[in-house]
């Protein structure tokens, strides 16, 4: 029987008669077209090992619409490769090299090697997404720090984590803020801390090797790297030891400076600052922080909150009427509702070295460019103070008043070491530590104001 012998439009049309249950149309060895109530089939008839056997190539969808014929119609292309293959299977061409082979199971091989072959690209698709997995779940550095120090894991003032992420953005991450945590070397870590030392920084060193041990030991606890590699390197390979600085001002100095501060060339706002950080022992950068709002004159209270302290935890100082003179002082020369020491736009603080750097300034011999030319106007007679050195000024002259030790510690918000006294001990110290400000607010007073004529017995 010839090939293709049916025409498009017998394809098309076809159709069963009325009380007909099958139509079998042939398109020329062995592919027929078979139509029934439920639908069109093509179907391959052959004969194999002398059996007679039907495969089944194309289901049409049923109905006689024109939209189905269209349907059967294009399906006939399919159905007529389809049987070719299967021919060509059958009885291979002449000089091939290849013996007859039933359809049925070069369709079953086929089939497997479809199964085998969807199976390892879904293999090779389950390893990729592990491995995307693997990598979502390792962590670089900077990733690491940022979960090291979110809002509850972390328990350190805002203003020490602030000083922190500046440090870690300067010198860690344009090193190894991209690099897998579990990747960083002990030799990347001392490149970083040597690189800070080379710049004489020497405390700024010992602080960030700290910060990168305790990240990466937090990371050790929580199974992101299996060994810190900052574990194997000793306090004594980061720099020299610190000399613990003693400075403190003496009463003599005091009276100096006490005489000195009009004629500084310091900003008003700056000189009653530095009465205050007397007055109250309270750090330049928690000076710098205060808002309006956490002081009440009227009370004789500064709240120092919690993301203003250097251990993370509020602090209330009672002022003397010696820190009250000096908070109205300034408050009177303030621009700003909100800050004690705004910014030029009002948005927030001064920076937090700018009351340092004025008094270094006037501390020097020779002046720097674009800086204040009024060097030399509070050199004292023992050498070079800083801001923090009047924090351990007020608290010597609180020591000569017969402050006890426990009462300054507690004006000065040190965290108790004694983690078991800090239980079970708890009062408050409200009254003592009224009294040592006002002990040490009264001698201030007294140092400045005296007349010339008259001498002040030591504490």
């Amino acid at each position: 029987m010839a090939i293709n012998q049916l025409t498009a439009k017998e394809i098309e049309h076809a159709k069963l008669a009325p009380g007909e249950t099958e139509k079998v149309l042939r398109d020329g060895e062995g592919l027929e077209l078979r139509i029934r109530p439920g639908g069109s089939y093509w179907m391959f008839r052959y004969s194999w090992e002398g059996k007679r056997v039907v495969i089944a190539i194309v289901q049409n969808e049923t109905g006689s619409t024109k939209e189905a014929h269209k349907r059967r119609a294009a399906s006939t292309e399919l159905a007529r490769s389809t049987a070719a293959a299967y021919r060509a299977w059958l009885k291979p061409a002449r000089g091939a090299n290849q013996a007859p082979r039933d359809p049925r199971a070069v369709l079953a091989e086929m089939a497997a090697a479809d199964a085998s072959s969807k199976a390892q690209a879904a293999a090779l698709a389950e390893l990729e997404r592990a491995r995307l997995e693997q990598a979502a779940a390792r962590a670089t550095v900077r990733r690491l720090f940022e979960r090291w120090t979110a809002p509850g894991v972390m328990q350190r003032s805002d203003a020490t984590l602030a000083e922190m992420k500046r440090s870690f953005e300067k010198d860690v991450f344009p090193a190894i803020g991209d690099r897998y945590a579990d990747q960083v070397t002990k030799g990347d870590c001392m490149a970083i801390i040597d690189g800070v030392l080379a710049r004489g920084a020497n405390r700024l060193a010992k602080r960030i090797f700290s910060d990168l041990r305790q990240m990466f030991d937090y990371a050790v606890s929580r199974d992101i790297i299996g060994v810190s590699p900052i574990a194997a390197i000793k306090k004594k390979d980061v720099g020299t030891k610190d000399e613990t600085r003693e400075r403190y001002l003496n009463e003599a100095e005091l009276r100096d400076l006490f005489a000195k501060l009009p004629d500084s060339g310091l900003l008003k706002a700056t000189r009653y600052g530095v009465l205050l950080m007397l007055a109250t022992m309270a750090r330049v950068g928690e000076l710098t922080r205060a808002q309006w709002s956490h002081v009440d004159l009227e009370a004789g209270t500064w709240l120092i909150p919690a993301e203003n302290s250097k251990n993370g935890k509020p602090h209330t100082i009672y002022l003397s009427a010696f820190a009250v003179e000096q908070y109205k002082a300034l408050k009177a020369v303030c621009t700003s509702e909100t800050w004690v020491y705004p910014n030029r736009e009002d948005t927030g603080h001064i920076d937090l070295k700018s009351i340092s750097k004025q008094l270094h300034d006037r501390q020097r011999t020779a002046p720097l460019k674009n800086r204040s030319k009024a060097v030399g106007s509070l050199i004292l007679s023992r050498g070079e103070w800083t801001p923090h050195d009047l924090r351990r000024t007020g608290a010597t002259l609180m020591q000569g008043l017969g402050v006890l030790p426990g009462v300054i510690e507690r004006c000065l918000n040190h965290t108790d070491d004694n983690r078991m006294a800090a239980i079970y001990q708890r009062h408050d110290y409200a009254p003592e530590m009224r009294d040592a400000w006002r002990l040490l607010g009264d001698r201030l007073s007294l140092l400045q104001s005296r007349p010339a004529n008259v001498r002040v017995l030591a504490a």
